[in-house]
């Protein structure tokens, strides 16, 4: 068959389309210890050890029920006032997006841990108590849940 014939014949025909492969972002694992000293330990190896504030955030998106975008969780911060509780958690975000290369917790509602990260008090391979030795003090919200987490991880 002649090179013009098969050009032809290619033109009238109807091409084959196949559907695009979905995009995958590969999103690499991290492990979150809470029990003992709080880190991120990133796919490499290295930890990454974390404030007081910010191991309190990531415990409670570990931790069921989890903290909820709205209202905010105003006792992370030391400013009780919804629009600084708001802006205080943006930033404990930012700064955790930043560590993490990418979202470490996600939900739009209620936040929880990103499924590439595991957690130490999940798959039960942690020691120490939660949080370390972090003082959350004792007379707001928060430091009542690390109190009673404190207590029922110790009991299981």
């Amino acid at each position: 068959m002649s090179r013009e014939r098969a050009r032809a014949r290619r033109a009238h025909e109807t091409p084959v389309t196949r559907p695009a492969k979905p995009h995958r972002v590969r999103r690499v694992a991290w492990s979150l210890r809470l029990l003992g000293e709080p880190a991120l330990v990133g796919p490499d190896g290295t930890e990454h050890l974390l404030e007081r504030r910010a191991a309190a955030l990531l415990a409670l998106a570990a931790l069921p029920p989890g903290p909820t975008r709205r209202p905010p969780p105003t006792h992370l911060g030391r400013d009780p006032d919804p629009p600084n509780a708001r802006q205080a958690l943006r930033q404990q975000l930012l700064r955790l997006r930043r560590l993490g290369g990418g979202e470490l917790l996600e939900g739009d509602d209620a936040l929880r841990l990103a499924d590439h990260v595991t957690c130490d008090v999940a798959t039960g391979l942690g020691a120490g108590p939660l949080l370390g030795s972090f003082d959350y003090g004792e007379g707001d919200e928060l430091a009542r849940w690390v109190a009673s987490e404190r207590t029922r991880l110790h009991r299981t």
